[in-house]
């Protein structure tokens, strides 16, 4: 399958402190943002995902205000976000390094596709580990992905010299 980072266009290219913000700044999510075409802002399903080091990155964040990008959840049930939008913590993102594409943002179910091509086939093996008194399994299921609408989403890159 054709991986959703892989796929996605480049919304911007990172130019804050690699060393204070993991090469992200408050303007470079702003321009992430706004990279999305105008049908897809906005929508319902809009969300970031990254790694949990690029979230402990954004979290250090402030706006040209000063005041911290990153709003805490103040209820039960509602969870924390990031501009506005919610996020997708996804520890099989890159984490944010020189050339990273680390952050993602837009709406993935629009963008990405799963295809199952087969049901999920399960094997029990009794007489392979009879021996010590266990059981195996073995499934087999044929699966695709690949990218649907690379409009919808939009993913940011750290610089090779950040």
């Amino acid at each position: 399958p054709d991986g959703i980072v892989t796929s996605a266009t480049v919304g911007v290219t990172g130019t804050g402190s690699f060393a204070s913000t993991g090469g992200v700044s408050y303007d470079n999510l702003v321009d992430l943002m706004e990279g999305l075409d105008p049908a897809y802002q906005g929508g319902a399903g809009m969300k970031f995902m990254f790694h949990q080091t690029a979230r402990k990155a954004l979290r250090k964040l402030k706006d040209t205000q000063g005041r911290p990008i990153w709003e805490p959840s103040v209820q039960a049930g509602i969870p924390n976000q990031l501009l506005g939008y919610g996020y997708v913590l996804n520890n099989d993102m890159p984490t944010l390094a020189t050339s990273s594409k680390s952050i993602l943002f837009g709406n993935i179910e629009q963008a990405y596709v799963i295809r199952l091509v087969t049901g999920l086939d399960v094997l029990r093996l009794d007489e392979r580990y009879a021996d010590y008194l266990q059981k195996g399994f073995l499934a087999f299921q044929r699966a695709d992905g690949t990218m649907q609408d690379s409009n919808a989403v939009r993913v940011f890159q750290t610089t090779s010299t950040a």
